[in-house]
């Protein structure tokens, strides 16, 4: 059992390394694409100027290169580029599913926990919503929602989605299905982890066919290094 504690142990952090890499390239891609919006004066000014001189097929140019750049924008959901990053991806992914990923977002102070800590609870809680959903019958049609709330110094991140089949629990262990144990449920390892760091707690449950996923965690920096 130590070795296999050790393993795990070993995993978990490879997976944490790895998934923060994956989320601070989306985050530099993200920043690229927002920053290229203050550009978009400049181009509509050439445009005009193109339309005025009758160079219409230079116009067109210009639109058609400002419509694909901004069809890659990242849309604001949270006003934070990091956050805004994982979750626009996230959507984009249920919607190729046909699933309708929903976010409600109640965050009025400034949150002190460190970023790439909330993208990997929340990615991480909305992967295992998108991988239930899609073993679903028919996925199309359903509906994921995801809620952010910031009160009283206490972050409440909390993932509904439905499930094909109910999961039982006893609170301990790797919260999988999949027979390799050793390698899954790591991501959720990762997420109790942070969350423990901040003196917060990770609720899973499963009812009516309803999987949800629930983390709360002080507004503070983290205390115990995840390293």
């Amino acid at each position: 059992e130590a070795d296999y504690a050790e393993k795990r142990h070993a995993w978990a952090k490879q997976q944490l390394v790895s998934q923060e890499q994956h989320y601070r390239a989306m985050v530099e891609k993200g920043q690229v694409l927002r920053g290229w919006s203050h550009e978009t004066k400049n181009a509509l000014l050439a445009i005009a100027g193109y339309i005025r001189s009758g160079e219409l097929q230079k116009a067109l140019e210009q639109i058609e290169l400002i419509e694909g750049k901004l069809s890659d924008t990242v849309p604001e959901i949270t006003g934070n580029i990091a956050l805004d990053t994982v979750l626009e991806s996230k959507q984009r992914h249920a919607r190729e599913m046909g699933v309708t990923l929903r976010y409600t977002m109640a965050v009025y102070e400034a949150i002190a926990v460190d970023v790439m800590e909330l993208v990997v609870i929340i990615a991480n809680g909305l992967d295992n919503a998108l991988e239930a959903a899609a073993k679903l019958a028919e996925p199309q049609g359903s509906v994921i929602t995801c809620s952010l709330t910031l009160k009283q110094n206490w972050l409440k991140i909390v993932i509904v989605n439905p499930v094909a089949y109910s999961v039982n629990w006893s609170g301990e262990g790797p919260f999988t299905d999949k027979a390799d144990q050793l390698r899954h449920g790591i991501g959720l390892t990762n997420v109790r982890n942070i969350v423990e760091s901040h003196h917060g707690s990770l609720e899973l449950s499963c009812s009516g066919g309803q999987f949800v996923f629930q983390a709360l965690l002080e507004n503070s920096e983290s205390l115990v290094s995840t390293e």
